[in-house]
């Protein structure tokens, strides 16, 4: 999307703009753990992390492994 607007930006042909500071939201920052699906949680809440986590931070789960004896 830069490279689309950058030539027109430089020329003055596209003017800024503030933003409106009232309806403004704000997140904390994004940490690996947050891409951790609790199984046993809702699946559809995992899902959308699932889509939400596809680039960074991937979304991951954990099981326990019991040993045969």
């Amino acid at each position: 999307m830069l490279a689309k607007i950058l030539l027109d930006w430089i020329k003055d042909k596209i003017k800024t703009k503030e933003q409106k500071h009232k309806e403004a939201t704000f997140t904390k920052k994004v940490e690996k753990i947050d891409g951790f699906l609790d199984l046993y949680s809702d699946p559809y809440k995992n899902y959308l992390k699932f889509l939400t986590f596809e680039d960074w931070p991937k979304t991951y789960f954990e099981i326990e492994k019991k040993e045969k004896m």
